[in-house]
């Protein structure tokens, strides 16, 4: 994964990895996590 942007205050964002995190607030004011890493699997088969 990949991400370039700029920041609000104009300062440039460069980040890249292999996994995601989302967290997202519900309309009932609960947060939701989700994380996931695609290589999880290699260490959970060995």
């Amino acid at each position: 994964m990949d991400h370039q942007g700029d920041l609000a205050d104009g300062t440039m964002l460069d980040m890249s990895g292999v996994s995601s995190d989302v967290l997202r607030r519900r309309p009932d004011g609960t947060f939701i996590y989700l994380v996931d890493n695609p290589y999880g699997h290699q260490y959970l088969d060995a």
